[in-house]
């Protein structure tokens, strides 16, 4: 009962700071608002005109900086942010909370990222794990259980007692169960008599988890007895352990009966014990500059330090006293300092404001008016936009300092934050939905069409994915270039897989030059034509509908009800794909959508359903022509890609996609000022990554943001 209602008062505690704190954001989770027109400014809501990214914050804007639904960490930023705020603990939680919903093509927007009562039981199950293993203490020495045979924790299954033994009369056992510390070798041990009466010693077996272990000639006698061990392996946690007596004889006529006696039984260990340290949990404890653990005030140096880590900012005094409160019911329930030094962490990570970006409207949360993000929420921004992390002590010292408001200083930690390792988060969770590097695991072409493809070749074709993308973010690249690149990364499996010479390969990664292959850039990469593929065949509309979506941020729409599109087999008649493509869009319901995916796809006709380059389709000549929208045809892919190349849609896209990925939130009508100057920042630098990162996190629309209620009778 006592731990049932410490764990209520502590999400009570947390919930009820942050209702105090924000009403406005709580309301707002599953809202998806409509958008009004500048309040402040009045200025039309679809006014164009360029802004100069990391303009001064008090000066009129030709558009609005939108609201942002709360943000709840979704499932990579929550184990990204646990492994930083523990030091490196990577418990991986977040693998058992429910998959994240999508929005506008990324599971980072806000508006989708709900919290269902099944995930709150399961974030409050992360942080049992996670605090306990953060807060291990290493035993120090080896340890040493030792069960008397006639014991009350001892088990008998025959016999009496027999003074200062245990009298097994006849066949039987004596055991305990035992908690060992620590995995490792142990010694298990007992102390045995032997009462002989037939022809044969006595023979007892030390036992082990039920197990026979050993078995041993027991020839002492209750005034000098023997002792028997045996090494054992065991891991960490609860076992049973024990002695038996094998081989009873009994003679009434006689007289003579044959009995085991048993002082004791015991295990001690490990025996191969290296003494270590928790170094997360000296992490921790670190945080006590002036008090030492066990002190009243360490707890509060904890919660004022690590509680700035996890909320991303300054605890207010309120705050402070109030999870430092918690230590007095951990007390009334029996509980010591370590028990309240546990209960404080896992309040800080059930916290809203660690499970959510909080960002709140002040002074007056009812108003529209524009206002610059706090130095916090925009370290917060910046850090899992580039991170899908929380900010590290570099960033929250500069938010102490005031100095993120200055435009200058924000690029400064663009540069050095896309040089940290952490920056990879851009290529998993970024271009990882972006260019569909995630959805290559999730494949499974059909064994019997494509009989070659195995698991090996699966988990090349995504890492060559992965280094070829890493390229483009984090060199000094024109990311436009992605499209007919003949450099790639390949190693044994995948040379094989492209019909390269494969000798002196192996399993790892090497870069090479496919311009002899006909292969180029992303579409040239065989996982990305598998992601775009059925499992029996090609898809000129998947494939088609992927361009138009991902490279050209201008999607068909959906297709109306009813309509049937192919099978997925292959076709038995012998007409090839492009011939059944045409044949579907006669009917016109089809035509609408098809006549403008289709062309494009069937550009890729040379890449089968796995991605190997092929010259025929069923038997006949591969037809790779086709029209891109506007009427621009193109007789190969080669062509293709030359005019996708020249379309102004393909940057413009490319703007489109890291923006909704940065805020976290899909692009209005009146983001239009913000994207144009943020395109002409990319273009002007030759269409790099670092640019275009850096263009977006000095924009106003990244740095500021406008009130949560809509007005009254707006739009």
């Amino acid at each position: 009962m006592r731990r049932r209602y410490l764990r209520v008062y502590v999400l009570c505690v947390a919930a009820a700071s942050l209702l105090a704190a924000c009403p406005a954001e709580i309301g707002d989770v599953a809202e998806v608002p409509t958008q009004p027109a500048d309040a402040t400014s009045g200025t039309d809501a679809g006014a164009g005109g360029d802004i100069l990214p990391g303009g001064d914050a008090s000066a009129p804007v030709p558009s609005t900086p939108q609201r942002k639904t709360i943000h709840r960490l979704n499932r990579a930023e929550y184990d990204n942010t646990i492994r930083w705020l523990f030091y490196g603990l990577d418990v991986g939680a977040a693998e058992d909370f429910p998959p994240d919903d999508h929005g506008a093509g990324f599971d980072n927007i806000a508006d989708v990222l709900a919290l269902s009562p099944l995930l709150v039981e399961l974030l409050e199950r992360a942080a049992d794990a996670i605090v306990t293993e953060a807060l291990y203490q290493p035993i120090a020495e080896p340890a040493f259980v030792n069960r008397e045979a006639e014991g009350p924790d001892t088990l008998q299954s025959v016999g009496g007692s027999s003074g200062d033994f245990w009298n097994l009369w006849s066949n039987g056992t004596v055991s305990a169960v035992v908690q060992l510390p620590a995995a490792g070798s142990y010694t298990l041990s007992a102390r045995v008599a032997c009462q002989q009466a037939g022809p044969d010693t006595c023979v007892s077996t030390l036992m082990f988890d039920g197990l026979d272990v050993q078995a041993f000639d027991v020839t002492g006698t209750n005034s000098d007895p023997d002792v028997i061990s045996v090494q054992v392996t065991a891991s960490a946690g609860s076992h049973t352990i024990g002695v038996s007596f094998t081989n009873d004889f009994y003679d009434p006529a006689n007289g003579l009966d044959q009995n085991l006696l048993v002082d004791w039984v015991r295990i001690e260990g490990p025996t191969d014990l290296e003494v270590t340290s928790n170094p997360v949990r000296e992490a921790i404890i670190a945080h006590c500059v002036t008090s030492s653990p066990g002190e009243a005030a360490c707890l509060q140096e904890i919660v004022e330090s690590f509680g700035k880590r996890a909320w991303r900012r300054p605890l207010s005094t309120d705050e402070v006293v109030a999870l430092v409160g918690l230590g007095d019911e951990v007390t009334a329930a029996g509980g010591d300092w370590e028990a309240q030094l546990g209960l404080v962490l896992k309040a800080l990570i059930l916290s809203p404001h660690f499970i959510f970006r909080v960002e709140l409207d002040t002074p007056d949360p009812s108003s529209l008016e524009v206002h610059p993000l706090t130095d916090h929420e925009l370290a917060t921004r910046l850090a899992y936009f580039l991170w899908s992390s929380a900010p590290d002590t570099e960033l929250l010292t500069l938010a102490d300092e005031g100095q993120l408001q200055d435009p200058a200083v924000i690029a400064t930690q663009v540069e050095r934050m896309l040089a940290d390792p952490k920056a990879m988060a851009l290529v998993d969770n970024f271009a990882g939905q972006w260019l569909y590097i995630r959805a290559v695991p999730d494949k499974a072409p059909d064994v019997w069409y494509y009989p070659d493809y195995d698991d090996p070749l699966q988990a090349a074709q995504q890492t060559e994915l992965h280094m070829f993308v890493e390229r483009y973010l984090f060199e000094d690249r024109d990311m436009l270039y992605m499209l007919v690149d003949s450099e790639t990364f390949v190693n044994q499996r995948l040379a094989e897989h492209y019909g390269l010479d494969s000798s002196g390969m192996n399993v790892d990664f090497q870069l090479v030059d496919l311009s002899a292959t006909g292969r180029k850039g992303l579409f040239g990469k065989s996982g990305l034509m598998t992601v775009l593929a059925h499992p029996t065949r090609t898809s000129p509309v998947k494939r088609g509908k992927w361009v138009l979506e991902q490279l050209m941020c201008d999607a068909p729409p959906d297709p109306p009800p009813g309509v049937e599109g192919l099978l997925d087999e292959a076709d038995p008649t012998g007409k090839t794909l492009r011939e059944l493509m045409e044949q579907h869009r006669e009917d016109p319901y089809c035509a609408s959508c098809h006549n403008t995916m289709d062309p494009i796809g069937l550009g890729l006709e040379n890449y089968d359903g796995t991605g190997a380059w092929r010259e025929t389709d069923n038997g006949l000549p591969v037809d790779a022509s086709g029209e891109l929208p506007g009427g621009l045809l193109f007789a190969d892919q080669d062509e293709m890609l030359d005019v996708l190349l020249e379309d102004p849609r393909l940057p413009d896209c490319i703007v489109e996609k890291l923006f909704i990925y940065a805020m976290g939130r899909d692009i209005t009508e009146v983001d239009g000022a913000y994207l144009t100057s943020i395109a002409d920042d990319f273009a002007v630098s030759g269409n790099r990554f670092a640019a275009l990162a850096t263009a977006l996190a000095t924009s106003d629309a990244f740095r500021m943001r406008r009130g949560e209620t809509e007005p009254t009778g707006g739009p």
